[in-house]
């Protein structure tokens, strides 16, 4: 489908969905209808023709701009055009700051998203913040 249209969506789901997600990964959807199978809802995305999925929270639409051909599968390279977030998943002002970046930015916490690693076949949550952002901007670097 991406080879016809060109466009594709990047859904980022939460952890709710990753039998909805590993289910789609494995069906094929000649086969069966996985938003029906999968409970998952199409909605029309904003600026490309494959749909945007209402239950995940974040969804990239893409346009592809180049198509690597790896042997056993191609890989699609897209630009991001439009970029939907639902609300509930983003940065509350906590810090006091009054930026207005705050409310443009993902909450991970609220979000919830996994990965998948290939080797052992696993899927893994993104448990904790490790550091902020800017925190090597000290007069000396740490000695290693």
């Amino acid at each position: 489908m991406i080879s016809e249209t060109g466009e594709f969506v990047i859904n980022i789901p939460t952890e709710e969905l990753i039998w909805a997600t590993d289910y789609c990964g494995n069906v094929s959807g000649s086969e069966e209808d996985k938003f029906s199978v999968a409970n998952l809802t199409p909605l029309p995305a904003a600026r490309v023709k494959p749909p945007v999925i209402k239950e995940c929270p974040v969804n990239l639409e893409c346009k592809v701009v180049q198509v690597l051909y790896l042997g056993s599968h191609d890989c699609f390279v897209g630009e991001v055009v439009a970029v939907q977030v639902n609300e509930e998943v983003l940065l509350s002002d906590i810090e006091g700051t009054g930026d207005p970046a705050f409310r443009e930015t993902i909450d991970m916490e609220k979000c919830r998203p996994f990965v998948y690693l290939p080797g052992g076949g696993k899927y893994w949550n993104l448990k904790e913040r490790i550091a902020r952002v800017c925190y090597t901007k000290k007069p000396e670097a740490p000695e290693h």
